[in-house]
């Protein structure tokens, strides 16, 4: 069975793994992670969010744009379920100018989730991305 995670211990692993503390909520929260749960969580409870239509997105960067490369940002899939956190889905794609390679989507818990560095190198090498795609091998 999946294990989901109450906000403190999702934010903590979150951070654990690399991912530093800003994203963008479902569209409606951006800033410091912490934050945003907790605004998330009201927004829920008020009726403010309608789950009907899935999962939430949770949307971070993983590489700024350096000039002449485009930044490395993630998207996660993120399932809330009475008062618990849990990742089910990433996407790894470039955004900028070169925007050459195509996004990698993986199925994944919070437990297998890649840090920001495994991420990276799967962006940043194809036959790593391949790899990882077709035979599921997961990074620790």
């Amino acid at each position: 069975m999946k294990e989901s995670y109450d906000t403190e211990t999702f934010k903590n692993i979150l951070i654990g793994k690399g991912y530093d503390d800003h994203f963008v909520i479902t569209v409606c929260h951006f800033g410091k992670l912490g934050e945003n749960l907790n605004a998330l969580i009201k927004s829920y409870q008020s009726g403010g969010i309608d789950r009907e239509h899935g999962l939430m997105l949770f949307t971070t960067s993983l590489k700024a744009d350096t000039g002449n490369q485009s930044s490395i940002k993630c998207d996660m899939c993120v399932d809330y379920n009475n008062g618990k956190f849990d990742v089910r889905r990433m996407i790894i794609y470039e955004e900028g100018l070169s925007k050459s390679r195509k996004p990698i989507v993986m199925d994944v818990t919070t437990e297998t989730l890649p840090t920001v560095s495994d991420a990276i190198a799967m962006a940043n090498n194809p036959e790593l991305k391949d790899t990882q795609l077709k035979k599921g091998i997961r990074f620790k």
